[in-house]
């Protein structure tokens, strides 16, 4: 087994930004036994995509019916439609798009979420996105599990 890829920081997006985070990566060989005794003094936990795909949702599951931790999912779109109803009510849910060329684009263009009905889209401009001051990174520390 590998060692599960952990890493601790500050939160740069969303709506828990600047929280000391434990960031949970993952693969399907990824040992999980220690987990909850690496994330016992963390308020914030995110799991990202990978974790999701190769772990699936019983750890974040337990983790949210426990009220010690605030977690942020984050998703690919086409994975929203497999989260569990517990973790869709109690987990930040982080939706990501890749959209190449995006920083081309004015403070006044928009972009628009197009839903499964129709008439329920999403709409907002450029300007309205918060953007990442990737530089916050640095500070990012590797954790052993």
């Amino acid at each position: 087994m590998e060692p599960l890829n952990v890493w601790v920081g500050t939160e740069a997006e969303g709506r828990l930004t600047g929280i000391r985070t434990l960031f949970v990566g993952g693969n399907s060989n990824s040992e999980l036994s220690s987990f909850e005794t690496v994330a016992e003094p963390f308020v914030h936990i995110f799991f990202n995509p990978r974790f999701i795909m190769s772990h699936g949702y019983d750890l974040i599951s337990s983790l949210v019916c426990s009220n010690k931790h605030y977690c942020t999912v984050c998703i690919y779109p086409d994975m929203l439609q497999f989260v569990p109803q517990i973790v869709l009510e109690k987990a930040h849910i982080m939706i990501s798009v890749t959209i190449e060329g995006f920083e081309k684009l004015k403070q006044t263009d928009s972009l628009r979420v197009m839903c499964d009905d129709a008439f329920n889209n999403v709409v907002t401009n450029v300007g309205s996105f918060l953007m990442t001051d990737i530089s916050i990174y640095d500070k990012d520390e590797p954790l052993e599990v």
